[in-house]
């Protein structure tokens, strides 16, 4: 079933360079489906969405803040309304997962470096934090950028064993396991990489035993063989993500994967693009990067339609989504429509 709406977290604070003025939902009319906008919903900072299975709770990370709200979501009309707001468990949540078994959502807190588990209540709200994981190692070289543990990301892997972790600050790829009933979380593999690379998120392929690590700071793209029954990453190789001739300021941002498995795309905050690499079939490599402009300033947040169709760049700068038309094969094609909203950081579809 089609979705029937977008859900857009935008940021709201100055030093944020925010913008906006919190969640906003947008119903998707057809033909395209256009975007029309009908409710705000003020928040501080909604910087990242997360929509449990059912499709009633939409779960709010609220960036620089050390908070995470509830939403109870209504499918019909699209209307949000407040459950409750909840401690993080550290500063800065980035990145919200919820559990296979839809128990506790899970929260990377990037400014104090900390992992944490909060429990899904029968109504949908969240209690209080109830496991804790301090990361912990020796910061990176860049000054400014890696101070201490910054987790950016940790997608599930594709059994759900295991959180791969990629942490900015420290140079490292923590694989994490989480057993509420055994203690919360434990550390099972690190993996180093290349001093002052950033590595930032992390996405798995979704029919080969590959991950891919995009770094922030260096704008490189690694490849990792991953051994599901152990949590441990073999290097594979890594790519560049910015032509050989850009010589300005750049910060990797987004990556997703198209559904054929054929496409790689990360956002360059900075270049202002999107870089696009084809996945090799057979051995998950990546072949060296085509790129268009995102669509707008500072592209945070890359979004594909839930039919596969489409990539949505949310430019948080730019104040402007831009969807992308794909081909068949997951090709980047032109942009078709733009949608104009304060500072997108985040987008969700639902409904």
């Amino acid at each position: 079933m089609d979705p029937r709406f977008a859900i857009v977290g935008c940021y709201t604070t100055p030093d944020r360079r925010g913008r906006g003025l919190g969640i906003e939902v947008f119903a998707l009319d057809s033909p395209g489906p256009r975007w029309r906008h009908i409710a705000t919903t003020p928040a501080d900072n909604p910087s990242y969405l997360v929509m449990d299975a059912a499709q009633r709770t939409l779960y709010v990370a609220h960036g620089a803040l050390p908070t995470i709200s509830a939403y109870r979501f209504d499918a019909a009309t699209g209307a949000l309304s407040l459950l409750g707001v909840q401690d993080a468990g550290g500063v800065n949540p980035v990145h919200l997962v919820m559990t296979p078994d839809g128990r506790h959502l899970l929260a990377a807190n990037y400014s104090s470096g900390t992992l944490v588990a909060l429990p899904i209540l029968a109504n949908g709200a969240l209690g209080s934090p109830r496991h804790r994981l301090q990361l912990a190692g020796r910061p990176g070289p860049v000054a400014g950028e890696q101070k201490g543990p910054h987790p950016h990301n940790m997608p599930l892997s594709p059994r759900g064993r295991w959180l791969v972790v990629p942490d900015k600050g420290l140079d490292k790829i923590f694989v994490v396991q989480f057993a509420p009933d055994a203690g919360g979380f434990s550390i099972a593999t690190e993996t180093i990489v290349a001093a002052g690379s950033g590595p930032r998120h992390a996405r798995f392929h979704p029919t080969l035993p590959r991950l891919y690590v995009n770094h922030e700071l260096t704008g490189r793209i690694a490849t990792y063989a991953f051994d599901e029954r152990n949590g441990r990453l073999l290097t594979i190789g890594e790519v560049a993500g910015l032509p050989a001739r850009f010589d300005g300021w750049n910060a990797s941002g987004d990556m997703v994967i198209s559904p054929t498995g054929r496409r790689l795309y990360v956002s360059n905050r900075g270049h202002d693009s999107i870089a696009e690499f084809d996945i090799d079939a057979a051995t998950g490599s990546l072949a060296p990067a085509r790129w268009r402009p995102s669509g707008g300033h500072f592209p945070r947040f890359l979004a594909l339609s839930p039919d596969g169709g489409f990539l949505h760049a949310a430019n948080q700068d730019g104040g402007v989504i831009a969807r992308h038309r794909l081909g068949p094969d997951g090709a980047l094609g032109e942009i078709d429509l733009r949608v104009e909203t304060g500072s997108p950081a985040c987008i969700v579809f639902a409904g």
